[in-house]
């Protein structure tokens, strides 16, 4: 938000910020799949930011997997970086070979299997991240030089 007026404020231009995890604009309960109003990750393989790795997380050069990403939409004209090469390594398998419920498969998340594998509650009802095997076995996890 804070951005977003900033850019309005210097450029004289329209800035809405577009938060990373809601509102869905999909929801489909039976299958436990979403999709937001954008792919966040596919926006920011565009935008140079980093590529799509096979368990579907975007892979940035420098922070690796561990990225939130949020988006700005405005009606200024903007360039692009260029975009990277696949930082997904060449046969490696880890995130399928290490996810708990098979849920990757073919560069897509099965989100059912996952969403149920994900997420819990502490005992006081307090929402947690169960597993992030995908992330914390990916090679790739802390980027390319902090990753070696």
């Amino acid at each position: 938000m804070k951005f977003a007026k900033e850019l309005e404020k210097r450029y004289n231009c329209l800035a809405v910020p577009v938060p990373c995890d809601t509102p869905y604009e999909y929801w489909d309960a039976e299958n436990m799949t979403a999709k937001g109003l954008i792919s966040m990750s596919h926006t920011a393989v565009l935008c140079g930011l980093g590529s799509i790795g096979k368990s579907s997380l975007l892979i940035n050069p420098e922070y690796g997997n561990r990225l939130t990403i949020g988006t700005v939409l405005t009606d200024l004209e903007l360039e692009s970086d260029d975009l990277q090469p696949d930082l997904c390594i060449d046969g490696c398998s880890k995130c399928i070979d290490n996810c708990p419920v098979q849920a990757i498969a073919d560069k897509r998340v099965n989100q059912k299997l996952c969403r149920q594998n994900i997420f819990g509650k502490t005992a006081r009802g307090f929402d947690t991240v169960n597993c992030n095997k995908c992330r914390t076995k990916c090679p790739m996890r802390f980027g390319i030089t902090k990753s070696k």
